[in-house]
Parts: structure tokens; C-alpha cells; sequence
């Protein structure tokens, strides 16, 4: 009668080719096959999986069966089944440091192929490897299988040992123990053969080995040998034999007749005779006679002056009309921050930033502007003492939402500052045309601050003010840096003007 036996994983992993020196001995998953990256790339994966057969060791195998429980199956085209195939791997695996760059030694005599549908998705599936597992009960070592793909159509998704529904096998064997011993005995029946049949034979069997050991006796003991011994080391490899004597050089062959010189060919005929002469120069002319020089005529009389007219009568009256607007003066980086900084005169918690500091540094929460006069800041903080700042120096400042800042919006801005404030500004409309409500980030020059995530209010004349929050923020159009976070939805970048 056969018996089955149920034999769990005891160790899995996968190795793939995107990560060959990392070891995936505690992964959830198990993967094998070809995952398509793009066209031209792929990535290939191979899952190796060990157990322990010691219990079937000498069994006589009559059939074993891996289950492996599929979790996913992608197709990399329009094929919706693949072909795998397990191999036995016959190279020591060392768990914890098992990677593709030391995996395995494949025995290819030794393979099952196995077909996958996408419809396997989870499900065990069962796959017969009954010639691996019979020769590790035979007594080869086992160092586990190894599972691929044949081709590049599909990629598999198995559960590991370490999570549910984990890699198992079913072994099916029978009574009889394999015959180990028969070969050596049946060739033999010397002192060597009964040597090893009476150390592995019981009584029953030693006592016929022992009393007879003839053809009929000695195939009753042979039936009942134990295991075969362990197999014995190579023996040395033989001297090289001597290298056999050169063979005699053969005689050179008889050089061939030189052949006859052919005839020389018959010389051609000469050319018509002969180059025609060469014309006479013709005659040089003679030169003509200069004309004679004309005589230089008399200088004219000067002319009277004529008399003095009469003063014309006085025009219409009155003043011309005015002229046209003349263009913004080079303080006009100056004006859109001064009209701003006028507004907020009196207003509690304002927060100044100079250039190369960030808001904040300067002004706090009680500090409040007392006044601006020529081009000056007079800040004055909670004691009541007063802090001067040149306008020219002041990059941005922050209030809240609620403080209400008109921004000016007067003539263009001459191009005098170091950051080309008509640039930012052409940049700064046509974000705020394309892109209304979209967040984006400004640094500010040197050693400044930066702002992320704000969104466009206002662009001003020298000016503009973006918002974040509870908090309004105007900053300087000449000391912007940087305006970047713009998103790929922007399609304004090449429009007529803009320079972002």
C-alpha cells in the first residue's frame, strides 16, 4: 500500500535582474518570469523554494506534486498563457545571503514545464516534479528548485512561506525501500561484496549470505540490503602518457616548368605632325600729346547787403498745449514699494525684509511704521524706539489678508534694476493670465528667503503682492530671483512677452 505525506516549504525567495545583489529571503511574495518595464527594457525574475525531505529519504517515490498558490499573472501582450518550467537547483544556497549574482547551478536533466493562465489568479496550481524529488530521495543532495520562465509573455506572482497559502508538496511512496545495494552485489560476490551485505543485512539474511554465496543465495541476500554506503572519494587521476614520436618530414615536391615569355606587341603609329606657329604681337600705339592748361579766370565783385526787413506782428496768444508724460524716472523701483509702505503706516505686527534677510528679521508683532519721508522707513518697535531703513533696501513686507494694500499699477518700469523689473513683470502677468488661482514659488536675491505655494494677487507697477494663507506678502519686483513650481498645465511659457 502507497502512503502520501504533505511537506511544507521551509525556505523561499526570489532573485531578478534590476537588483542582483539583493537578497529577498523575507519577502510576502514570490515572482518569476519577464515584467516588461518599457519597450525596450524588461526585468527578469526566478523564485527558488527548498524543503525538507528528510522523510522520504530512501523512500520509493511513486509520484510528488508542488503546489504553488498564484496571487496575480500579468501579461506583458495579448497572451493570455504562458510556459514555466522547474529546474533543480544543485548548488548550496545560503538563505540570508542568496541573490542573483551567487543564485544556482542548474541540472537541466531534471526539469518539469508547467503551462499558466491568466485565469489561475488565486488558486493553488499543481505541478509534477516527481524526477526531482526521487533523486533526492535516492540520496542527492537537495538544494532546492528553482522556478522561470520560458518566455516573455507573462509574469507571475506566488505566495512565499511567509504569509498564508505558502508553497507545499505532495509525495506519494511506497513500502519497499530503494535497492541500493543490488548493483554492487549482483556483479559481485567476493569478500568485499559480503563484507558490505554483512553489515548491512539482518540475522536472517546474514546467515544465508554467510553459508552460501552462490547465484541463488546472493540474490536472496540481496533483496534485503540495507542503504547504500556513502559514496566513496575519487581516485587519482592518471600519469599523462608519453607524447608519442614526430613523424618523418616528407620530401618537398618538383618545382613546375617556368612558362614562355609571350612576343612583344607591335608599336603604334605616330601622330600627325606638327604644332602650328605662333602668331606675331601686333604693334604698341603711340601715345597722344597733352592739351595745354586753360587760364584761371578773375574772382567776382562781393555784392551789397540788402536792407534790414521790418519786425513781423506777435503770433496769437496763448501758452502751447501741454507735452506728453515723459518716461519713469530711475527711482522707479522706489515708487510702487513707497505707495505700498503708505498704506500700512500705523498698522500693528508689520515684518520688514531687507535684502539678504528673510521676513521677519525685521519689525515683529507690536512693531508699527510711523512714517516714510525721503525714501526713508521710521519703524518703531513696543519700547517706542525708532529704527530708520532706506526704502531701496527693503525687499518685501508681510501683513495680513485683512489689511487691505492697493497695489500700484502706474507706467512700465525702466529697466535699472539688476533683476530687469519689465521681465519679472511680464512673467508675473501672463502666470497670473494662464494660470489664476495656481500656486507657485518665489525666491528672493542673495541670501533672501524664499516663499512656496503662494498664489497671485496683484502685479504692480514695481511691485506685486501674492498671498499664502491669513498672510499677504509685497515684495520688490528688482530683487526677485526666481520664480519656479510653475506646473506643466502652464501653456503661457513661450507666449509673445513673457520671459519665465
Amino acid at each position: 500500500m502507497n502512503d502520501s505525506i504533505k511537506i511544507n516549504a521551509t525556505y523561499s525567495s526570489y532573485v531578478t535582474s534590476l537588483e542582483p545583489y539583493t537578497n529577498f529571503s523575507d519577502a510576502v511574495n514570490l515572482f518569476a518570469g519577464v515584467r516588461l518595464i518599457n519597450y525596450y527594457e524588461f526585468d527578469i525574475y526566478k523564485t527558488l523554494i527548498r524543503f525538507d525531505v528528510s522523510e522520504i529519504k530512501y523512500k520509493k517515490i511513486e509520484s510528488a506534486y508542488l503546489y504553488l498558490f498564484v496571487k496575480e499573472v500579468i501579461s506583458n501582450s495579448n497572451c493570455y498563457e504562458s510556459e514555466f518550467i522547474v529546474k533543480r537547483n544543485i548548488k548550496g544556497l545560503d538563505v540570508n545571503s542568496v541573490t542573483l549574482s551567487n543564485t544556482h547551478e542548474i541540472d537541466y536533466n531534471k526539469s518539469s514545464k508547467f503551462i499558466v493562465n491568466k485565469s489561475y489568479s488565486g488558486r493553488y496550481i499543481k505541478i509534477d516534479i516527481s524526477n526531482i524529488v526521487n533523486k533526492w530521495a535516492e540520496g542527492e543532495e537537495n538544494d532546492g528548485i528553482i522556478i522561470e520562465g520560458i518566455n516573455k509573455e507573462l509574469f507571475c506572482k506566488f505566495s512565499s512561506i511567509n504569509v498564508s497559502n505558502p508553497p507545499y508538496l505532495i509525495v506519494s511512496y511506497g513500502d519497499s525501500c530503494i535497492d541500493n545495494c543490488h548493483d554492487d552485489c549482483h556483479d559481485k560476490c567476493h569478500d568485499d561484496c559480503h563484507d558490505d551485505c554483512h553489515d548491512k543485512c539482518h540475522d536472517d539474511c546474514h546467515d544465508k549470505c554467510h553459508d552460501k554465496c552462490h547465484d541463488k543465495c546472493h540474490d536472496k541476500c540481496c533483496c534485503c540490503v540495507g542503504r547504500r554506503g556513502r559514496k566513496g572519494a575519487t581516485g587519482r587521476t592518471g600519469a599523462t602518457g608519453a607524447t608519442g614520436v614526430t613523424g618523418v618530414t616528407g620530401a618537398t615536391g618538383v618545382t613546375g616548368v617556368t612558362g614562355t615569355t609571350g612576343a612583344t606587341g607591335v608599336t603604334g603609329a605616330t601622330g600627325p605632325c606638327c604644332t602650328g606657329a605662333t602668331g606675331a604681337t601686333g604693334a604698341t600705339g603711340a601715345t597722344g600729346v597733352t592739351g595745354v592748361t586753360g587760364v584761371t579766370g578773375v574772382t567776382g565783385v562781393t555784392g551789397v547787403t540788402g536792407v534790414t526787413g521790418t519786425t513781423g506782428a506777435t503770433g496769437p496768444c496763448c501758452t502751447g498745449a501741454t507735452g506728453a508724460t515723459g518716461p519713469c524716472g530711475e527711482e522707479g523701483c522706489l515708487d510702487g514699494m513707497n505707495s505700498a509702505l503708505i498704506q500700512v503706516i500705523g498698522v500693528t505686527g508689520i515684518e520688514l525684509a531687507t535684502v539678504n534677510t528673510t521676513i521677519g528679521s525685521v519689525g515683529g508683532p507690536n512693531d508699527v511704521i510711523k512714517c516714510i519721508n525721503d525714501f526713508t522707513v521710521v519703524l518703531a518697535d513696543a519700547q517706542g524706539d525708532f529704527s530708520l531703513y532706506p526704502i531701496c533696501s527693503l525687499s518685501g513686507f508681510r501683513v495680513d489678508t485683512t489689511t487691505p494694500v492697493s497695489i500700484p499699477t502706474g507706467c512700465n518700469i525702466p529697466n535699472t534694476c539688476s533683476r530687469c523689473a519689465n521681465t519679472v513683470k511680464n512673467s508675473l502677468c501672463n502666470l497670473q493670465t494662464f494660470i489664476p488661482t495656481t500656486a507657485i514659488d518665489i525666491d528672493v536675491e542673495g541670501n533672501g528667503f524664499s516663499l512656496t505655494d503662494v498664489v497671485i494677487e496683484t502685479v504692480g507697477q514695481s511691485v506685486v503682492s501674492v498671498t499664502k494663507g491669513g498672510n499677504r506678502f509685497v515684495l520688490g519686483m528688482c530683487y526677485i530671483d526666481q520664480i519656479s513650481g510653475i506646473p506643466s498645465t502652464y501653456t503661457g511659457a513661450c507666449y509673445t512677452g513673457a520671459n519665465v
